[in-house]
């Protein structure tokens, strides 16, 4: 049976397919170089079990928001675990880092405030900023200069009392490129602004860094390194408190599962246990990229994402399917993700990746790389 709407979004669906950008839904196959399971802790026995335990404990699901009956004592201890691993004085638990970004963003920044956002955050980022009251300003990609810029031209307006926010990624998700966070901090002690910092995929992957009351908030995704799904906002206790109260994505949600909840704890214990994983980690990133230059593939980002720029989506869409062919579940990245004309591979290492699957897949990328791509390596 049609419906009223059917053709209206058909008409945008086509649209989507003239572009070459139409997507569906694939279910997983072949050796996972796709997902941010960087330690494959979601199939870790002890997580899993983990997950197990709590769901015997406290049944599947928690039935109402944290403030109503919702909130558990295992919330409570995963809380108390994350703050203690990122050295904050507390953390909030979400289902997810998008609704952790969203109660952030919406929250703090007043209007009269400006918000400081880099050009390649991710998308939740964004969208918190377009929820503040706040303006929210631009700077160019871990540039400085921009960012100094983009505060003076807010400065010229400013009111007594308003307040300066920065928000980055620490390890960019597509990029895979490092944000200078140390200058980004002193920065802030300069221009007297503070920091919110997504670590989605940094947290476990690269050292915890260390205390500063500029940077005021560190946000851990369950999605990544910790193998699970959700967030933890790991941050003062006067913004959590303010949050309890005005963080709408946080007030007004199903508190997280027991479940996720468990498992979330656990995982953050073993990254704490473990912390030679982040270096098994590198040493198989750093395999696979030597390998890559050897062929004159022209790898870009650092840690365990290696992006492949290809520019044109045909081609990272025919590279990605042949790739599959082969085995390898690699996807590619392309618009509305990138910008235009940036179209690529995102390539993800895990610490289980053996040297032998590492190198079947460099040769897979050479061999691909003759028959699709036309222009010279660089």
């Amino acid at each position: 049976m049609s419906h009223p709407l059917d053709s209206r979004l058909n008409e945008e669906l086509c649209h989507w397919e003239q572009q070459g950008r139409k997507r569906t839904l694939t279910q997983a196959k072949g050796r996972d170089f796709t997902t941010n399971d960087y330690f494959s802790l979601s199939r870790h026995p002890e997580v899993i079990q983990a997950a197990q335990k709590a769901i015997e404990k406290y049944g599947a699901g928690t039935g109402a928001a944290r403030l109503l009956r919702g909130n558990l004592d295992l919330h409570e201890q995963l809380e108390a675990e994350a703050a203690q691993w990122q050295k904050t004085e507390a953390a909030l638990l979400f289902p997810s880092g998008y609704q952790a970004n969203l109660a952030l963003l919406a929250t703090l920044p007043e209007e009269g405030d400006v918000i400081l956002s880099d050009e390649r955050n991710h998308a939740s980022i964004i969208d918190g900023c377009r929820l503040s009251k706040a303006t929210c300003l631009i700077y160019q990609h871990n540039s400085l200069a921009s960012l100094q810029e983009r505060l003076d031209q807010w400065k010229k307006t400013a009111k007594v009392g308003t307040q300066a926010w920065i928000v980055t990624e620490r390890v960019f998700s597509m990029d895979a490129d490092l944000a200078p966070i140390t200058e980004i901090i002193a920065f802030a002690e300069k221009e007297n602004a503070f920091v919110f910092l997504d670590e989605a995929h940094a947290a476990g992957v690269y050292p915890v860094l260390s205390e500063n009351t500029r940077c005021v908030s560190k946000l851990i995704t369950g999605g990544k390194a910790l193998g699970v799904c959700g967030a933890l906002l790991c941050t003062t206790q006067a913004i959590k408190n303010i949050l309890l109260h005005r963080g709408r994505s946080f007030v007004f949600t199903t508190a997280p599962s027991p479940a996720t909840t468990g498992a979330l704890l656990k995982s953050v214990q073993l990254l704490q246990e473990h912390p030679q994983w982040r270096k098994e980690l590198f040493e198989k990133a750093h395999f696979l990229r030597k390998h890559l230059q050897a062929i004159s593939i022209p790898v870009g980002g650092e840690g365990a994402i290696i992006p492949i720029r290809l520019g044109d989506e045909k081609t990272a869409m025919s590279f990605a399917e042949a790739l599959q062919e082969k085995g390898f579940d690699i996807r590619a990245v392309r618009p509305p993700t990138v910008p235009t004309g940036d179209s690529q591979l995102r390539i993800v290492c895990k610490k289980d990746h053996s040297e032998k699957q590492l190198l079947t897949l460099a040769e897979a990328i050479g061999d691909i790389w003759k028959s699709l791509v036309t222009a010279p390596l660089s």
